[in-house]
């Protein structure tokens, strides 16, 4: 009989443990008692042992000591932009579609770090891990001040043929239809910046994101489709500090998705501005 501690198969002769509080004692000790366990051959203990001690340095990697998001006082961390989870062969020919959920380390700088999924969505468990590891929020804040919190990611994954994204109300945005709905214009924004290294580099060519437009004209939750190294950062920056018309659906403001495709240039040659238009 095992017992399951995230994804660390844990033989029933270890103490109880419940998800990341440590073991008694250090690795040090414990694989002394491993050590020990191997040469008065006694194989079954020595394994416990040997299992502990990976354990408890597991758990002491997913930073337990962080405050969790919703702790009174914090201002949780917002996802700003990262690459969306890809479907894989298998999960697209099942139709799989759900809830999947993660805890995550989110650093002072808004980096997600050490994830670890809490929900679970068949054959797309492992997508949604490399996504994540992508993503860039803006940090928690406490008193003002960027801190390092657990975060608990909730994501709702739909095949591409049916993808859509929630805004931070929980309203479904729906893919813009431009038979349907109004086309929204751009009422103001800047074109990204080039970083050193992209030019020392001389990066350029075809940028892909697909992000929510709000009914205020905001520009939320981006998802990168096609990136340009060492750019999706300053391109992402541009595009969500842009303001727009909202799209109409029926003559009324509606939260929507659009794909925006952005050509960037080298600055010495006539460079394409983010469009208009998504």
């Amino acid at each position: 009989m095992k017992r399951i501690c995230g994804a660390l198969s844990l033989p029933e002769a270890l103490p109880p443990a419940t998800e990341c509080i440590a073991i008694a004692g250090t690795v040090t000790s414990i694989m002394e008692r491993f050590i020990m366990g191997l040469r008065q051959r006694e194989f079954p203990r020595a394994i416990a042992h040997l299992a502990a001690a990976g354990f408890l340095t597991a758990c002491a990697s997913s930073s337990p000591n962080l405050p969790p998001s919703d702790t009174p006082g914090i201002t949780p961390p917002v996802m700003r932009y990262g690459n969306a989870p890809e479907y894989t062969a298998e999960a697209l020919a099942k139709g799989v579609r759900g809830i999947i959920s993660a805890r995550c380390v989110v650093t002072e700088e808004g980096m997600v770090t050490q994830c670890r999924i809490l929900e679970s969505l068949p054959l797309m468990d492992q997508a949604v891990l490399d996504a994540l590891a992508t993503w860039r929020c803006k940090p928690a804040l406490r008193d003002g001040e960027s801190v390092a919190v657990n975060h608990v990611f909730r994501l709702r994954l739909e095949p591409p043929d049916n993808e859509s994204a929630d805004d931070s109300t929980g309203t479904k945005a729906i893919p813009f239809d431009e038979s349907r709905m109004t086309r929204p214009t751009l009422i103001k924004g800047k074109d990204p910046t080039y970083t050193r290294e992209a030019l020392a580099k001389r990066v350029e060519g075809l940028f892909v994101a697909r992000c929510n437009l709000t009914t205020e004209g905001e520009v939320k939750n981006c998802f990168v489709l096609r990136s340009i190294p060492l750019m999706d950062g300053p391109i992402l920056d541009a595009l969500m500090q842009r303001s727009y018309t909202p799209a109409l659906l029926d003559g009324k403001p509606i939260l929507v998705t659009f794909i925006f495709n952005v050509v960037l240039r080298l600055p010495t040659q006539p460079r394409a501005p983010l469009p208009d238009t998504p």
